[in-house]
């Protein structure tokens, strides 16, 4: 009965975003995307061998997650790549033209039949999905097919529907990966109620990208005119929305002589105008290079991850929201980083408040008196130097993520590991 429930709201959802497509350019770009897809796989003749991987990620944050994953197959291993999304996005913010190993399309509707035309085009020999994406006509489609499936760098929460209600349709889904490996013990203490397959603590796999991004930061020459920049105290305020603004302003009445960057999520012309106008004395700039006046709006993408680089404090945006952005991009240069109450979604903002190197705060009188202890040097209250020793050592985990989850996956397959 829930297999027939579950294929009514696919057709549903479908018509929905195919009406939506009319009015909103996310939707256009998600039913032209998919329609395009078939074009995109048709390339995969051009492709080497025909020994495939498809990797799937729903968004950007998931393929950050799996950019350590297909650098490690393409060094290792003789595999081509499919990188499939579901979000315009991620597929949008994907970059891999420097390789002719990888090929990114869109995952289709998860109907019956269009997957199983995906997966017959792409004949992939093995399937990662990373962290969380259910569903259900996709993954019983690999099981059918009897393609070696496995979740990677998952996040499973107890009150997740399929632990909360473990139905046959669920439980018979989830039998199709070969391994599923989480980012902490809860995680595998909750999955193990429905799964009973092995399940391995890996941890997460951004750690490993975040320490990629911060070397190959330091050694590129991206915004290398920034000796203007870090000569004054600098706070990176990053990814945030229209509900931080009591938040950046307080900072910055708190900070008036240290340099503020703030980089918005929505970079429309209409947003851009909104935050300027709320932002006292703010001025908008085309990059982090123009940053010339104390208080710097940069309207443009890309450039956040760098500008951590030479960050004192980072305020991590969306924590008024649906959650906040992406804590270790910053984190991973031991800087002290603070954030909104919605944080619950990322265990490793958890984890980094249970440390004492971030910090939380339920409104803007909150935030004065938390910035009261966080100064721009040591202080009594926070000692910065301790926060840089706890860091470092996060940071440098013992064993890496990636190499645990690719050693697992591809020991028992031919190649040099």
């Amino acid at each position: 009965m829930l297999h027939y429930i579950y294929n009514l709201l696919m057709f549903l959802y479908k018509g929905l975003i195919s009406f939506a497509s009319l009015l909103h350019k996310k939707a256009k770009l998600k039913i032209e995307g998919v329609r395009n897809s078939k074009k995109i796989i048709s390339k995969l003749d051009d492709l080497s061998k025909g020994k495939r991987i498809l990797i799937h990620c729903s968004s950007q944050g998931e393929h950050e997650q799996a950019l350590p994953i297909i650098r490690w197959i393409l060094k290792n291993t003789d595999y081509d790549i499919v990188l499939s999304f579901f979000s315009p996005s991620g597929y949008t913010y994907a970059k891999h033209d420097q390789s002719s190993r990888i090929i990114k399309t869109y995952l289709p509707f998860d109907t019956q039949s269009e997957i199983s035309k995906f997966i017959n085009s792409i004949q992939p020999q093995l399937t990662l999905i990373i962290k969380n994406e259910w569903w259900w006509n996709f993954l019983n489609e690999l099981k059918k097919q009897n393609i070696p499936t496995y979740l990677v760098s998952a996040t499973i929460r107890k009150g997740h529907y399929f632990i909360k209600y473990p139905k046959p349709f669920f439980i018979n889904g989830l039998s199709v990966f070969y391994k599923v490996f989480v980012i902490d013990q809860s995680s595998k203490i909750n999955i193990s109620k429905v799964f009973k397959r092995d399940v391995i603590v890996a941890g997460d796999t951004r750690i490993d990208q975040a320490n990629y991004n911060k070397n190959e930061i330091l050694h590129s020459n991206k915004l290398v005119n920034k000796n203007h920049i870090s000569t004054l105290p600098t706070i990176v305020y990053g990814s945030i929305w229209e509900s931080d603004l009591d938040s950046i302003n307080m900072l910055i009445h708190l900070h008036p002589d240290a340099r503020h960057l703030i980089y918005p999520h929505d970079l429309s012309k209409n947003n851009i105008e909104l935050l300027h106008n709320n932002i006292k004395n703010s001025s908008i700039i085309s990059t982090t290079n123009k940053a010339i006046e104390k208080v710097n709006i940069v309207a443009t993408m890309g450039e956040l991850k760098y500008a951590y680089n030479f960050a004192t404090l980072a305020y991590i945006g969306g924590g008024f929201g649906d959650g906040i952005h992406n804590v270790l991009e910053a984190a991973v240069y031991w800087i002290p980083t603070f954030f909104g109450p919605n944080y619950l979604k990322s265990n490793e903002a958890i984890s980094l408040l249970e440390s004492n190197c971030s910090f939380s705060f339920k409104d803007k009188n909150d935030l004065e008196q938390i910035c009261e202890k966080i100064s721009m040097e040591n202080s009594k209250e926070i000692n910065r130097n301790e926060i840089e020793t706890k860091l470092k050592s996060y940071f440098s985990p013992k064993h890496s993520p990636t190499e645990i989850i690719c050693q697992e996956i591809f020991k028992k397959i031919d190649i040099n590991v």
